[in-house]
């Protein structure tokens, strides 16, 4: 729902949707609750929009200490940090050692390998164990075009939209 909330927010070009998250969703809340996560998510899509990077960074240490058992907030802030600090600071560096670290606790995880693509250091995503053969794809073709929902959705800087084609 705060997802929903937030696109409306962007679809009337409002700029308070943070403080609507401060003033009305974020006081009932601990900032160990996965709803707060998913606050600071919602906030660094505005924060990004409005070149606030810095702030951004902010919510996805914050994101990675608090919730630092939950692996996919954890993931999702590691590439939220290299997707930052490589495309928008251009802080290579940095960049590089959250895409390292991403490799090394997520190394079969497609939002490693999208960290991967997106900064060149691989051409195209290798096929990820359980990706069927090519042989085996063909078979199961759809009958017509597919688009497949996005991931992650709500999307952080970056998504990944699947689609299907029928040949």
């Amino acid at each position: 729902l705060l997802s929903q909330l937030a696109e409306c927010y962007r679809a009337q070009q409002r700029n308070d949707f943070i403080d609507f998250l401060d003033n009305q969703v974020r006081p009932n809340l601990s900032k160990t609750d996965e709803l707060y996560a998913t606050t600071l998510e919602l906030e660094n899509l505005f924060l990004i929009g409005d070149k606030k990077y810095d702030e951004a960074i902010e919510n996805y240490q914050a994101l990675r200490t608090n919730f630092s058992e939950n692996k996919e907030i954890d993931r999702n802030s590691l590439f939220g940090l290299a997707y930052i600090e490589h495309f928008l600071l251009s802080d290579y560096v940095k960049a590089k050692s959250h895409i390292d670290e991403l490799k090394a606790k997520y190394p079969d995880d497609l939002l490693t390998w999208q960290a991967m693509l997106l900064t060149g250091e691989i051409d195209s995503i290798p096929a990820l164990p359980g990706k069927k053969s090519k042989q085996e794809v063909a078979s199961v073709a759809p009958q017509k075009t597919l688009l497949l929902e996005n991931y992650p959705n709500p999307f952080n800087p970056t998504t990944a939209i699947s689609y299907r084609l029928s040949e």
